[in-house]
């Protein structure tokens, strides 16, 4: 119903702001050529509507978010290895990522710093991390895939089920096999795997074992079995979640209960209340006439004068869920794949697939929330928004002009033009072949800043409110535990950003 309503208010838009004072041709004429765009692609408006989401208010996710905090799920056991908490890489007060092109896990040398400034200690300086962190903050909209390569994945993608149809396979079944543990959805199927990962939190824990039994251990952890904590008071926070006052941390602090915390967690971060869906649902003045006219040139494609960018960032949530090769430059460590010269490459997809057409393909990001989850690039390359759009319209020349002193310099970029030519030989090919979307677009500087203008108006209206001057954070501070929350092992981390301002979630309201 609300798609219809949509359309039928977009049906008479014309009439109604060419009554309204002042309106100028060319406002009108840059009204019009965007209503008649949005009438042809028939928006939802919004991409949570008719979805299964948790409320941030349900003591399940409140759980989840306690959990999500505490540095006591990672490490191998030891106090001083108990250095990194999920947020460290994926805070709500950085749109739920962290603003570094490559994130740095475990054994950062001020653990409780997050975002731009954090690093390693001693002599390993650069990230071994090969791709960027991706946003939190709605995933639970994906309904095919996370990751960049996908490597979690719903083996019946079905709109609005975020996973929950058919199984998912993951890095521990392999492709197109169901993974037994993977959980109800594809959440809480990336959180296991993102609790395990060597460098993300895992560190050294359970050295050569697998996924079970690191998950194991932090079970024992959580209900006190192995004294790894040296404060524990988890079981009452399960008892709260679960409902089940006097249930004993055997039937409470399991792996299940565990994994749907955090998912439910992350799940229930919905930021799609923006200025475009304020205008979609009729607000003429949400966005400006510049957001118009940018927002008229990404949704149209390029044989009618647009710049063809909805062919891939499609519908409500801007993304068709598929891979697309795109030649980033490829700095970093990669992902450890050998292309004959290097042993640093990224392959992208095709380490999922083993399909040659995917070699060096990732997945088509979200353009809600844009401005505020770079630097963009499946490893974080580029670091303003001209720069990433100019790439996507001009990838060679782009490349050839890449100035590798954008990035953290402790980011390795030997070889990146080795590396990346095989990337742009992929995509040349395939644009010749008309095997991709993509297309080599001679436009101006002036289009895309409109397109910026309009990619600002995705943005939900908590996050254009906080200022990176003063990194206030009232409008995302429920998401956080504040100093009245209970610390459950005392290894909440209280993070900072680069400035020595505290991220504590001390809700003070989120005013205009």
């Amino acid at each position: 119903m609300r798609r219809i309503i949509a359309l039928a208010y977009f049906t008479s838009i014309g009439i109604l702001a060419a009554c309204s004072s002042g309106s100028s041709d060319f406002v009108q004429d840059t009204e019009d050529d965007l209503v008649s765009v949005i009438q042809q692609l028939s928006f939802m408006v919004d991409p949570s509507v008719d979805r299964d989401l948790p409320s941030q208010d349900d003591p399940v996710v409140q759980l989840g978010k306690l959990l999500f905090f505490s540095q006591g799920l990672s490490g191998d056991g030891e106090t001083d290895e108990f250095d990194t908490a999920c947020a460290s890489c994926h805070h709500p007060a950085f749109a739920g990522s962290d603003e570094l092109s490559l994130p740095y896990g475990v054994g950062a040398e001020d653990p409780k710093l997050v975002g731009p400034g954090r690093e390693f200690t001693g002599i390993q300086d650069s990230p071994v991390i090969g791709r960027n962190s991706i946003s939190v903050m709605n995933v639970g909209l994906w309904d095919h895939a996370l990751n960049h390569d996908g490597s979690v994945e719903s083996l019946n993608p079905t709109m609005l089920s975020n996973g929950t149809n058919g199984g998912i396979s993951t890095p521990d079944s392999g492709y197109q096999t169901a993974d037994d543990n993977a959980g109800d959805n594809l959440v809480m199927a990336q959180t296991r795997l993102a609790l395990t990962n060597t460098h993300m939190m895992r560190n050294h824990l359970e050295e050569g074992e697998d996924t079970e039994v690191v998950l194991s251990h932090l079970i024992e952890r959580l209900k006190g079995n192995n004294d790894e904590l040296e404060i524990n008071q988890w079981l009452e926070q399960f008892r709260t979640a679960f409902d089940n006052p006097d249930g004993s941390a055997d039937e409470l602090i399991t792996e299940a209960n565990l994994i749907t915390a955090l998912a439910e967690y992350q799940r229930s971060m919905v930021f799609v209340f923006s200025p475009w869906r304020d205008y979609l649902l009729g607000d003429l003045d949400a966005i400006s006439t510049d957001a118009k006219r940018g927002a008229t040139l990404v949704l149209t494609s390029v044989d009618q004068g647009g710049l063809g960018c909805v062919s891939c960032h499609s519908g409500d949530f801007f993304t068709d869920e598929q891979y697309h090769t795109l030649a980033i430059p490829q700095i970093g460590p990669g992902m450890g794949d050998d292309n004959g010269e290097s042993s640093t490459d990224d392959f992208g997809r095709f380490r999922v697939t083993g399909d040659e057409a995917d070699r060096y393909a990732f997945r088509t990001p979200t353009l809600l929330n844009v401005v505020r989850t770079g630097p963009w690039g499946h490893n974080g390359a580029y670091t303003t928004l001209e720069s990433i759009i100019t790439h996507h319209l001009y990838p060679r020349g782009s490349v050839e002009a890449y100035d590798t002193s954008q990035v953290n310099p402790e980011i390795s970029a030997i070889d990146f033009e080795e590396k990346t030519e095989l990337a742009l030989a992929v995509l040349e090919t395939q644009v010749s072949n008309a095997e991709t979307p993509l297309e080599v677009i001679v436009t101006g500087e002036f289009e895309i800043l409109l397109v910026i203008e309009f990619l600002k108006t995705l943005t939900d209206y908590r996050l254009i409110k906080i200022e990176e001057s003063t990194r206030h954070i009232d409008c995302v501070a429920p998401l956080i535990p504040d100093s009245g929350d209970e610390n459950p092992d005392a290894l909440r981390l209280n993070a900072e950003d680069s400035n020595g301002i505290s991220l504590l979630g001390n809700f003070n309201g989120c005013s205009d």
